[in-house]
Parts: C-alpha cells; structure tokens; sequence
C-alpha cells in the first residue's frame, strides 16, 4: 500500500514491486482480461502508483512499468510509459472537475462503452 500527499493527496495498493540492480523500482498492476489490451485508465493507476512510491526521493522509480494481463490463454507482462507527475496531477484534477459534476466530459464516441459509463445519464441528456 503506498500514499502521497504531494502533488496531490492519493493513495492505494499495487500488485508487484521489482527492484532493479541500479535501486530503481519497478511498479506493476494485474489485470484480469479476456484478451490482452492496456487501457489508458491502466497506464494511469499505475502512474499515480509510482508518483506515490516516488514521493520525497526516497525511491527512484523506473519510467517504465508493466500491465501483467492474465487472460484465458496467457499471463503476460506488457511493458507501458508511465506518466509523469505533471500528467498524473492533470488527470487527478480532471477526475475531481467531472466527479463533482463542475465540468462534463466530452463523448468518447465508443456506443459499447455507454452501459458502464458513470456518466450516461447525463450523456443521454445531452442529445
């Protein structure tokens, strides 16, 4: 379980920590999928991971991470750019801007998507 206060106040567990010969950590999150697919919403938990294990230099963390995927047929580690601090802030404020209803979010335009969409209700009242 890591937590930071700094840039923003988060907090959270991740699945596998690696440390490298040089001391860098390497973070990793496990994904249950049917096939094998990184979604961005994965490249950013595991971003605010690493701000989190980073936080006041006391571990350096690689700026890679890896999504593990276990589908049916495989387990595999697929190899992501984290973000950097700056980005995870941005994202982390954009989420607290469309959870408080301040600002709504634009159409993904992705239909298979709008049964799981916290936000159909108000999509649907926008046509």
């Amino acid at each position: 379980s890591v937590a930071c206060r700094s840039p923003r106040r988060m907090h959270g567990t991740f699945d596998e920590a690696f440390k490298l010969e040089t001391g860098e950590i390497v973070v990793s999150e496990t994904k249950s999928r049917d096939r094998v697919v990184v979604h961005r919403s994965d490249v950013i938990q595991l971003s605010a991971y690493a701000v989190a294990v980073a936080e006041g230099g006391k571990h350096k963390v690689n700026r890679k991470g890896f999504i593990r995927l276990l589908t049916p047929s495989k387990n595999e580690y697929v190899p992501v750019d984290l973000m950097s601090s700056a980005e995870v802030e941005r994202s982390y404020d954009k989420f607290k801007l469309l959870a408080s209803g301040s600002e709504t979010g634009e159409k993904c335009g992705k239909p298979a998507l709008c049964r799981s969409c916290l936000y159909k209700k108000e999509c649907d009242s926008m046509r």
